[in-house]
């Protein structure tokens, strides 16, 4: 009896240790988000752009309804660059993204979002169900460079995009898991060649 007592003892004791270590998580988590969500709507705070990318898949995930609108990650990036190089460790490479992020602003609806991303990349989030991926993602790469873009050095207004495209709810619940299958799909695209694009599967 008293080692079925001692067991019983502990039992409830790892459980009690589990139950607090999965709260103490979950606010950990929470806490987190709410830091880098605060730290997105104040301009003068800086901010990791990956993590406002992530904040912008979050606010999506994060609805009130039960099961989120369906919406697009989409991840575009050059293929032409030279090994090592990135956009962003280059004055040039700063006004390539930065006309590249404001004509795709322009081809979208001020509820999509659109964010540099890594050294290299735009991450974008569109608000639009799986079927409709294919024409937007054409659309988007056929018309960003429909007009040289002014102001950068020649080699770089030759680069050409490609994208990885992933969605919600078909290619995963969770940020990270779209992401991921975002960059997958890039590195995919990317491989096909110039203005390219690879919807995951």
């Amino acid at each position: 009896m008293a080692l079925v007592q001692i067991l019983s003892n502990i039992a409830q004791f790892l459980l009690v240790v589990g139950v607090s270590f999965a709260v103490l998580t979950l606010i950990a988590s929470v806490i987190r988000f709410q830091y880098i969500a605060r730290k997105a709507s104040e301009p003068d705070e800086a901010i990791d752009p990956h993590d406002l990318f992530q904040v912008e898949i979050a606010n999506r995930l994060g609805t009130v309804h039960l099961e989120p609108e369906p919406f697009l990650v989409m991840i575009l990036g050059p293929g032409n660059l030279p090994p090592g190089v990135e956009l962003r460790n280059q004055k040039a490479g700063e006004a390539f993204l930065d006309a590249i992020e404001g004509r795709l602003k322009k081809m979208l609806r001020g509820t999509d979002t659109v964010v540099h991303i890594g050294g290299s990349q735009i991450g974008v989030v569109v608000d639009a169900a799986r079927g409709d991926a294919e024409g937007i993602a054409r659309r988007l790469l056929d018309e960003v460079f429909r007009e040289p873009v002014a102001g950068v050095p020649a080699e770089l207004a030759d680069l050409d995009l490609s994208m990885g495209v992933s969605t919600h709810p078909e290619n995963g619940t969770r940020v990270r898991t779209l992401m991921e299958a975002a960059t997958t799909s890039l590195h995919d695209a990317l491989h096909k060649g110039p203005g390219r694009f690879v919807l995951t599967a």
